[in-house]
């Protein structure tokens, strides 16, 4: 089921901009959202709750993009790198970051997630640690 989480993980980031529904129908209803040191709010709970986190966060950026760096197995959860850049809406600024993620899946559906600024953080929590 491990390469299935992963596949379905890639499709639905990849597709997420133009079909956000598929994004969101990985989720579990009672998903648990840790975005990370810096995100105002900290955790969200619930896809309604991811939703929310998304238009707030994507409403401050212009030509926002996202792209997948790395996508590992790890059993039960799918460790991602992330590259994400935009333009502020009201500065025009251009900001871009890298961020790892793990994706927990229970069932074929995402039931937390967790994202790090930090590979080594992220590869621990993902249980990939050397």
């Amino acid at each position: 089921m491990s390469q299935e989480n992963v596949d379905a993980l890639k499709q639905a980031l990849s597709e997420a901009p133009d079909r956000p529904d598929r994004f969101f129908a990985l989720l579990d209803d009672d998903v648990v959202w840790d975005p990370g040191d810096g995100f105002p709010g900290g955790k969200v709970y619930g896809r309604d709750g991811v939703r929310d986190f998304f238009r707030h966060w994507l409403g401050a950026f212009e030509d926002f993009r996202s792209e997948v760096m790395e996508c590992i197995d790890g059993g039960s959860s799918v460790y991602v790198h992330m590259h994400q850049s935009g333009r502020g809406k009201g500065s025009g600024a251009v900001a871009q970051t890298d961020f790892w993620q793990v994706w927990l899946f229970f069932e074929g559906r995402v039931v937390r997630f967790v994202q790090k600024r930090g590979e080594g953080e992220a590869r621990e929590a993902a249980g990939l640690s050397e």
